[in-house]
Protein backbone atom coordinates (compact mmCIF):
# COMPACT_ATOMS: atom_id res chain seq x y z
CA UNK A 1 0.00 0.00 0.00
CA UNK A 2 0.96 3.38 -0.59
CA UNK A 3 0.63 6.21 2.12
CA UNK A 4 -2.57 7.26 1.15
CA UNK A 5 -3.74 3.53 1.67
CA UNK A 6 -4.30 2.11 -2.01
CA UNK A 7 -2.59 -0.90 -3.05
CA UNK A 8 0.08 -0.37 -5.28
CA UNK A 9 0.89 -3.82 -6.97
CA UNK A 10 4.00 -2.29 -9.46
CA UNK A 11 5.85 -2.04 -6.18
CA UNK A 12 4.67 -4.71 -4.40
CA UNK A 13 6.16 -6.74 -7.26
CA UNK A 14 9.51 -4.86 -7.60
CA UNK A 15 10.39 -5.12 -3.67
CA UNK A 16 9.53 -9.53 -3.96
CA UNK A 17 11.69 -9.16 -7.20
CA UNK A 18 14.89 -6.87 -5.70
CA UNK A 19 14.50 -9.13 -2.42
CA UNK A 20 15.03 -12.62 -4.55
CA UNK A 21 18.96 -14.65 -4.89
CA UNK A 22 19.13 -15.00 -9.26
CA UNK A 23 18.05 -18.97 -9.99
CA UNK A 24 21.67 -19.84 -10.13
CA UNK A 25 22.00 -18.77 -6.25
CA UNK A 26 19.36 -20.55 -5.75
CA UNK A 27 20.75 -23.79 -7.93
CA UNK A 28 23.79 -24.06 -5.91
CA UNK A 29 21.78 -23.62 -2.47
CA UNK A 30 19.60 -26.57 -2.92
CA UNK A 31 22.26 -28.66 -4.43
CA UNK A 32 24.03 -27.72 -1.14
CA UNK A 33 21.03 -28.74 1.06
CA UNK A 34 21.04 -31.79 -1.32
CA UNK A 35 24.60 -32.83 -0.85
CA UNK A 36 24.21 -32.26 3.16
CA UNK A 37 21.04 -34.58 2.99
CA UNK A 38 22.46 -37.30 1.24
CA UNK A 39 25.23 -37.53 3.50
CA UNK A 40 22.89 -37.40 6.83
CA UNK A 41 22.66 -34.13 7.57
CA UNK A 42 20.13 -30.83 7.74
CA UNK A 43 21.62 -27.47 6.98
CA UNK A 44 20.12 -25.61 10.02
CA UNK A 45 21.37 -22.12 9.56
CA UNK A 46 21.56 -19.20 6.80
CA UNK A 47 23.63 -20.18 3.45
CA UNK A 48 25.57 -16.91 2.53
CA UNK A 49 27.35 -16.82 -1.38
CA UNK A 50 29.18 -14.12 -2.26
CA UNK A 51 30.37 -13.68 -6.11
CA UNK A 52 33.98 -13.47 -6.55
CA UNK A 53 33.96 -11.42 -9.55
CA UNK A 54 31.41 -8.79 -8.49
CA UNK A 55 31.70 -9.17 -4.38
CA UNK A 56 27.95 -9.69 -4.14
CA UNK A 57 26.80 -11.54 -0.98
CA UNK A 58 23.80 -13.40 -1.47
CA UNK A 59 22.11 -14.50 2.04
Amino acid sequence: MNCEGYNDPTADIAVRHADKPPEHVMQIINMMRSIASIAGFDIVGRITLRDRATGREYR
